[in-house]
């Protein structure tokens, strides 16, 4: 399936800049700044198409919660997704 989108992205966490729990370039994170890290992550797609499907002017938005001490150091994630948007067939 093809895609192209383009727009904003939001990010923010209770944890000191930059957020050090994430993996980078395949590299594990660290603990987070305050033993519990708090997050959302944002997307606004302004122009967009994914196969023949017009994604554009929708959002998302993906919400973190990790526990540095719980067994495992699960992260628990929440997608939110657009309300404006649907299943859509292919058109004919």
């Amino acid at each position: 399936m093809t895609y192209s989108v383009s727009g904003s992205y939001f990010e923010s966490c209770n944890c000191d800049p930059i957020c050090p729990c994430r993996m980078t370039d395949g590299i594990p994170g660290t603990r987070s700044t305050y033993g519990v890290c708090f997050g959302a992550l944002a997307w606004r797609v302004e122009e967009g198409r994914v196969g023949d499907v017009d994604v554009s002017s929708l959002a998302a938005a993906l919400v973190i919660r990790y526990d540095d001490d719980e067994p495992g150091s699960p992260w628990t994630i929440v997608l939110h997704v657009d309300a404006d948007g649907n299943e859509r067939s292919a058109p004919p």
